[in-house]
């Protein structure tokens, strides 16, 4: 598993897919997603791989990451623990903030895809957990904003964010040759203590002769 990459992985997708469906609100869906880049009507894609003069080209859903951090860096949960072989396997939550910046050339069709995505984000917090994540939370949409391309053509943003969290998982085996080594190593400070008592109760006590 990459943390880095794995929340906006699941987004992209459940994205592409939600905007692939025939029927999407009242009037159908304009907007509709293919794989075909040619046949597809809107670009979803991850932010950074796409240039402002492909964006030009139709509307767009460019998805970047923000800060990434443990839920609970000081709570670890040690899930199981073997005393014979020291094998442990521990949880924690990692969280994501993720931007769905939707974009276009006409403010009123930018504010649109991000009230899809908004309400979508909301509405099928569900179905996204059920892809792997295991909380969605801070869904939010943002003021327009307007960028300026290569092309000096401006271009309407109108960001989503939203906070997705998942479970990471660890599991801790020593090596057995780490044990062993360990084992040799309190067998020879056994050894130890035992030649040190040795050489106390074989030590004569002092002598009071001369007092």
């Amino acid at each position: 598993m990459r943390p880095t990459s794995l929340a906006k992985d699941l987004i992209l997708q459940f994205l592409q897919d939600l905007f692939s469906e025939p029927e999407l609100y009242d009037d159908g869906n304009a907007y509709r997603w293919s794989a075909d880049a040619k046949a597809s009507k809107i670009l979803i894609c991850d932010g950074y791989t796409e240039d402002l003069e492909r964006l030009e080209q139709r509307p767009a859903i460019v998805l970047r990451r923000g800060m990434l951090g443990w839920t609970l860096p000081l709570l670890t949960q040690r899930l199981s623990f073997d005393m014979r072989t020291g094998a442990s396997e521990s949880l924690n939550l990692i969280h994501s903030d993720l931007t769905a910046e939707c974009l276009s050339r006409n403010g009123l069709e930018a504010e649109l895809l991000a009230d899809i995505v908004f309400q979508a984000f909301q509405f099928f917090a569900l179905q996204i957990r059920q892809r792997g994540a295991f909380e969605v939370k801070s869904v939010l949409i943002g003021p327009e904003t307007l960028i300026q391309s290569d092309s000096q053509q401006e271009l309407s943003a109108v960001p989503v964010g939203l906070t997705l969290s998942f479970k990471s998982k660890w599991r801790l085996t020593p090596s057995q040759q780490l044990l062993e080594k360990i084992k040799v190593n309190l067998e020879k400070a056994q050894t130890l203590r035992e030649l040190q008592r040795l050489e106390v109760s074989a030590t004569p006590p002092p002598s009071n002769e001369g007092s």
